[in-house]
């Protein structure tokens, strides 16, 4: 079992393919390469990082592109989809747990970063929407209106 080979493809595969087998076939294999799939993300991440040392070092890019990067290599299964659309998705709904928390149950992705990259396309919405006619402070848009109506002494 520790092998990450199912048990059905070491012997009789005929007497043992069922649905009961199919369902924990990808959870026996996730739990079995846990170990080197975290190995693997740290030996991607160090020679990422040691790249962009190397790029800075040879004057190819500034010291701008070292920066904080995740390597994250997920196995998404059918029973952890399953957990977080059942249990996890009705808690958040429900009010007993944050946003936060229920991002953190999905593979592959950074809660922070995540949540920033939603507020950022949630304003472009607003600033893009049709039934917007108010100019927004952060937009840079100047209102020529209210200088005219100063010049012709209004209040």
């Amino acid at each position: 079992m520790n092998t990450g080979i199912p048990i059905f493809m070491l012997s009789w595969p005929d007497l043992m393919s069922n649905r009961a087998v199919a369902e924990v076939l990808l959870e026996e294999v996730n739990t079995s390469t846990r170990k080197e799939r975290l190995i693997w993300e740290d030996c991607i991440h160090e020679a990422i990082e040691k790249a962009m040392y190397m790029s800075v070092d040879a004057e190819i890019d500034d010291n701008d592109i070292i920066d904080e990067f995740y390597v994250h290599l997920p196995l998404m299964t059918l029973f952890m989809l399953e957990m977080i659309i059942k249990v996890w998705q009705p808690l958040f709904d429900s009010g007993l747990i944050s946003m936060d928390t229920l991002r953190n149950k999905i593979p592959g992705i950074h809660p922070n970063d995540e949540k920033i990259l939603i507020e950022k396309e949630q304003l472009e919405r607003i600033r893009n929407s049709p039934f917007n006619d108010v100019p927004h402070e952060d937009s840079g848009e100047d209102n020529d209106d209210n200088e005219e109506v100063d010049e012709q002494g209004g209040i």
